[in-house]
């Protein structure tokens, strides 16, 4: 996929270190990225259930060519992807809880405080299919899993940088459009903060992108269970 001159994940948020000058964070990053390789067909098959489900649920976020389990995170809290019994979702959380603690840990959280997934859903975008902007409201961390993707041109995750009203003034290319794409590639995980304002891109070609996402929240620090 072409940069796009605005949008895209461009060469002047990258961080180079191999320059005459290097760059200093005053806060720690907001977006986290992973790979997680045994997404497989069983991830999938678990969806394809759950859109059954769903059918005939709304959810105003989808449009176009879409399906969302959302509502039945809603609904049915027993059906969520995360509460199924079955293997393979027991070892993908025991896989990524440790990458959210990290995560949680960079973020400066106390290091033993007790969190859970309060919800998951599973996404699905073909053709035209698209999620709107939107945030998770008061959900400290959201991670984002793409466990399909079945073609480049299917569309990425867009971020509105939260910098933009403070930097609009700057007479750059950053300053002149808010939102920044961040490309995804099957079995790509990304963590960030529910307040961070998020969509996806429109998918340009046939086929089906899979996001399997998970709501993360925190227990009171004596309750541990």
């Amino acid at each position: 996929m072409k940069e796009k001159w605005l949008e895209m994940y461009p060469y002047y948020l990258k961080d180079k270190t191999d320059g005459m000058v290097v760059p200093i964070h005053l806060n720690n990053p907001i977006v986290w990225k992973c790979q997680y390789k045994d997404f497989d067909t069983k991830f999938v098959e678990c969806a394809d259930k759950l859109f059954e489900q769903g059918a005939k649920l709304p959810n105003p976020l989808e449009i176009g060519k879409s399906k969302s389990t959302a509502p039945i995170s809603i609904n049915k809290p027993d059906n969520q992807p995360h509460n199924l019994k079955d293997n393979f979702m027991k070892n993908f959380l025991n896989w990524i809880n440790p990458r959210v603690r990290e995560v949680m840990n960079r973020w400066t959280y106390h290091p033993d405080l007790p969190f859970y997934i309060e919800r998951s859903w599973f996404n699905e975008h073909n053709k035209t299919g698209e999620t709107l902007e939107h945030t998770h409201g008061a959900t400290p961390i959201v991670v984002s899993c793409y466990i399909r993707k079945d073609h480049e041109d299917m569309g990425n995750i867009m971020f509105r940088d939260p910098m933009f009203q403070t930097r609009a003034h700057e007479d750059n290319l950053q300053s002149h459009y808010p939102w920044r794409i961040i490309p995804v590639e099957q079995n790509d995980i990304l963590i960030f903060p529910g307040w961070l304002e998020h969509k996806t891109e429109p998918s340009q070609a046939i086929g089906r992108r899979i996001c399997l996402t998970l709501n993360y929240n925190f227990k009171s620090m004596g309750d541990k269970k």
